[in-house]
Formats: structure tokens, C-alpha cells, sequence
């Protein structure tokens, strides 16, 4: 019984160093891996990713089309944020705590 919060404790290093593993070196992440529906519901008016994108009017098919000054301005007028950059920094260090384990 006295060792329950220690094994707890010893679960949650080892979660998180293979959580820390995961993130090592480069990887490419789908954009609703980062941009989670969650993460977009919490910083957006918008319920998901897809909606956010449908309420700027954007085409998900060839998001490498869309100006970048136009992204910004929308990320402006939807969200806290500055820039579609800043949205993204914001939402990699969400991800990156998920995988250490250090969601709530």
C-alpha cells in the first residue's frame, strides 16, 4: 500500500521518458495532430480544425496555396494569436506536454 505513489510516480517517469523518445529528432505530424479539436475549441469560436478552416473560407486541399499575410489576418481576427506561426508554436507545446505526460 505504501509503495501505490511511488509506483504511480515510477508510471509517470516512464511515460515520460518514452513520451520524450517519441518527440527526439524531426518528425512530420499531420496538422490536426497538432492542431487538435480541442486545442481549436479552447483558442477559436470553432468546435474542430475543419470548421475553423471553413469559417475563413480556406481550401483544406491545397493549404501550401493560401497567403501567408491572409492566414495571419484571419488567425488575427479568430483567435489570441499574432500569427498562424505563434497558433502552431502554442499548439507543438501543448502536443509535446501531452506526450510527457503533463496533460491535465
Amino acid at each position: 500500500m505504501a509503495n501505490d505513489g511511488f509506483d504511480e510516480l515510477q508510471d509517470f517517469f516512464e511515460k515520460a521518458e518514452q513520451g520524450a523518445k517519441e518527440l527526439q529528432g524531426q518528425h512530420e505530424y499531420e496538422l490536426g495532430e497538432i492542431l487538435t479539436d480541442s486545442f481549436i475549441s479552447n483558442h477559436t469560436t470553432s468546435s474542430s480544425l475543419d470548421s475553423w478552416w471553413e469559417s475563413g473560407k480556406f481550401n483544406t486541399d491545397d493549404l501550401d496555396s493560401v497567403d501567408p499575410k491572409v492566414l495571419d489576418s484571419y488567425v488575427q481576427q479568430s483567435t489570441q494569436f499574432s500569427t498562424f506561426d505563434d497558433m502552431l508554436e502554442e499548439a507543438g507545446a501543448q502536443y509535446a506536454a501531452r506526450k510527457l505526460g503533463f496533460d491535465n
